[in-house]
C-alpha cells in the first residue's frame, strides 16, 4: 500500500458502497464469508480491492486478508 498511496491512508467507504457495490457470499458450510471490497481514499474509491475471509471462531469472528490488488 506504501508504493501504491504513500500520502494517504484508506478511509471507510460510504454507507451506500456497502449496500450497492461490496461483494459478499457465505460459505455454504456456515462458516464464515468472502468479501470483496474496493479501498476508499479521501478523495475517493480506488482501483484497490481487498479481498479477505470472515470466519466464525466460536463467539469471535477472524478476518484473514487474502489478497489486495488492482483490478
Amino acid at each position: 500500500m506504501k508504493e501504491y498511496n504513500s500520502k494517504e491512508l484508506p478511509v471507510m467507504p460510504p454507507d451506500t458502497y456497502f449496500e450497492e457495490s461490496a461483494y459478499v457470499g457465505e460459505y455454504r458450510d456456515g462458516s464464515g464469508w468472502y468479501v470483496d471490497i474496493n479501498l476508499w481514499y479521501p478523495d475517493g474509491e480506488s482501483d484497490l480491492t481487498l479481498q479477505l475471509d470472515i470466519r466464525k471462531r466460536g463467539n469471535h469472528l477472524a478476518f484473514i486478508i487474502d489478497d489486495l490488488h488492482v483490478l
